[in-house]
């Protein structure tokens, strides 16, 4: 298993390229004129499963108030 964490700082450009038939590479790149080292990452795989792990992501990102809201 990899794992690599990128730290997003400013707004990103998405970019979106078929590869295969059931495949895709979706670039993600961080925009910014004073960025010491900007991220830029790929991904790349099954349109539906990177779809669904985004989705997911970007639900937890809107209620992340509520999700890191502690027990009472």
């Amino acid at each position: 298993m990899n794992r690599i964490t990128h730290v997003i700082t400013s707004e990103c450009e998405i970019y979106v390229t078929r590869v295969a038939k059931d495949s895709v590479r979706i670039r993600i790149a961080e925009q910014g004129p004073n960025l010491p080292d900007p991220t830029d990452f790929e991904i790349e795989g099954n349109p539906a499963h990177i779809a669904e792990a985004l989705a997911s992501v970007a639900t937890v990102l809107v209620n992340l108030e509520q999700v890191l809201r502690e027990p009472s």
